[in-house]
């Protein structure tokens, strides 16, 4: 039977029905499990609302599914839904649901003939670069069934897209772009630059810096929340080490050969070419059984020593229920009858990972803080992690609370002393600005003006924006700046992670072999693609508050007239 398994496995195995395993967990928990109300619930018949007409649960749903399948194609992988992944997808859907009523309001429509020619330019449904339909037939069948979608309503889903996509095409075309912006953006992109700048490290200021002990306490008084001391926990671990367990496990040949059978993608061979398509066709070859056995049986008799461990760490934690009557000292009374080891952690905060367990992780933490002082609840459930099982038992909880200064002391110091470079290094970056254009304007060079202040000046060589050769930490910040000023001016002093930046534009050549006209087509639809999802999403939006939107399935909706109106009030 296990044999057979693998062989039916390696008959399916492909990205694309895989990726429909994937994305029907995602529906089954997010998408389509998503509750709506029914008769019983005695909550709104509807949706919404648009324009005073009910939107129907069905209509929404349907939007939303194809919002995410509109994701889905684009990036060509299946995307986790967190809890802002499905506010962006119920905002969306909602936009879609209002755009797509625009739409129709303004004739746009789509041909049969166009949703056919888009399916077939789906690369994913195309063998030896032509449509495939036995391509579209398994898509359908190993992809859309699992969201009980059928072709139709993928075909639908097209034809919704092209759509939209007209509706921003009208939308971009409408959009004026000035003459101003084609020339600022035509010497932006052209524009020959030579500079100079310079860095400004705290080292230049640091001596000099001296923070007295009425400082460094006025510091504290000034704002003593910032040294808050967050709340704290200790607890006591009972640890049920894995490896103990190690021993009393056997693992079968059937075992080794199922768990080889549904984990055939760990032991997938490299493909010679990089296939990054996951709706993707092509066959898989992988590693024998025979090569990976050993892997296989230490994989499996971790997992079954973990799971004895954690049966361990569930009889102890029962046995602590059986003698609540005696309180917190019997979980120091089960362990020493039972041989479990005991490890007492310092105190530590939710940020923290108590350094005495070996295994600490931010579930443990957590769990620690959860624990109540009450004697019945004073310890938690077994908690796993790859190599031990722990039980915890809280000791001594501690509140958040302001402390008193000598406790921080030499954390105030740090503080109060970084404080102070940095405002003297900005003190410092503004008088050689100001240095800088006094100089220039006396006749000195920039690398002179930092000479006085034992400073090196960079020169790079000229750059356009196609051939920066520039630090990117300092390119990112620099080019900013230098966009906007003509030649002989100064960059403001820039904040940097750790230091200041001061530029200096030396020239700034315009490019005689090439016209703005000759780019104005170019630059106006990079302008208008760049602008275009803002202005669209924008529209969407106020089509929305113009249809006085309702949303009856969550209060913080979108964009909706009640928002516009406080706003305005």
């Amino acid at each position: 039977m296990a044999m057979l398994i693998t062989k039916f496995h390696k008959l399916i195995k492909n990205r694309l029905i895989w990726l429909g395993f994937l994305v029907v967990i995602i529906f089954s928990f997010v998408i389509w499990g998503t509750q709506m109300p029914d008769a019983r619930d005695q909550g709104p018949n509807a949706a919404g609302s648009l324009s005073g007409e009910d939107i129907s649960f069905e209509e929404f749903q349907r939007a939303r599914f194809n919002t995410y399948l509109s994701l889905v194609l684009m990036t060509g992988r299946a995307i986790a839904i967190t809890p802002e992944i499905e506010d962006q997808l119920h905002e969306m859907a909602w936009q879609r649901i209002a755009t797509l009523r625009e739409a129709k309001n303004l004739g746009i429509s789509s041909s049969n003939d166009e949703v056919v020619s888009a399916i077939q330019s789906f690369e994913f449904l195309q063998q030896n670069e032509r449509f495939s339909p036995q391509a579209y037939d398994q898509f359908a069948q190993q992809f859309l069934a699992q969201f009980r979608a059928t072709k139709r309503e993928f075909e639908e889903h097209v034809r919704q897209e092209i759509i939209l996509q007209k509706l921003r095409t009208v939308l971009d075309r409408m959009m004026l772009v000035t003459p101003m912006e084609v020339d600022r953006t035509f010497s932006t992109l052209t524009d020959t630059f030579e500079i100079q700048y310079v860095q400004i490290d705290p080292d230049l200021v640091a001596d000099g810096v001296v923070v007295s002990e009425d400082d460094i306490l006025a510091f504290f008084d000034k704002d003593r929340e910032m040294f808050t001391l967050p709340e704290k926990v200790a607890v006591k671990a009972a640890v049920f080490p894995v490896a103990d367990f190690r021993e009393a496990v056997t693992i079968t040949d059937e075992e080794i050969e199922e768990y080889y059978d549904f984990n055939l993608d760990r032991y997938a061979l490299p493909s010679e070419a990089e296939d990054t398509n996951l709706f993707s066709l092509a066959a898989t070859e992988y590693r024998p059984l025979e090569d990976v056995r050993d892997e296989i049986v230490d994989i499996l008799s971790a997992r079954q020593a973990l799971i004895l461990a954690q049966d361990k760490a569930n009889q102890f934690v029962q046995e602590l229920s059986f003698q609540r009557n005696a309180g917190r000292a019997a979980f120091d009374r089960v362990a020493s009858e039972e041989g479990v080891e005991l490890v007492i952690t310092a105190p530590f905060g939710l940020r923290d990972l108590p350094s005495e367990l070996e295994e600490a992780n931010p579930l443990l933490v957590r769990a620690a803080f959860n624990l109540s002082d009450d004697d019945d609840y004073y310890y938690s459930d077994p908690i796993a992690g790859t190599n031990f099982v722990y039980v915890l038992a809280l000791r001594e909880r501690l509140p958040e609370r302001i402390p008193e200064f000598e406790e921080v002391r030499a954390l105030v110091e740090r503080a109060a002393r970084e404080f102070a470079i940095y405002n003297a290094l900005s003190e410092k970056a503004a008088e050689i600005r100001d240095s800088v254009i006094a100089g220039l304007s006396a006749g000195l060079t920039f690398d002179e003006v930092m000479a006085e202040y034992k400073l090196t000046a960079v020169s790079p060589p000229p750059f356009d924006l196609n051939t920066v050769e520039l630090d990117p930490e300092i390119a990112n910040v620099l080019i900013r700046h230098l966009l906007t000023r003509n030649a002989g001016e100064l960059t403001d002093v820039i904040e940097m992670e750790n230091s200041m930046l001061l530029g200096y534009i030396k020239s700034r050549q315009a490019n005689t072999e090439v016209s703005a006209e000759m780019m104005r087509p170019q630059i106006v639809g990079t302008l208008r693609r760049q602008i275009s999802p803002i202005t669209f999403t924008e529209m969407q939006n106020y089509l929305l508050r113009q249809a006085e939107f309702q949303d009856n399935m969550r209060r913080r909706g979108p964009v909706t007239a009640t928002d516009d109106d406080d706003t305005d009030a």
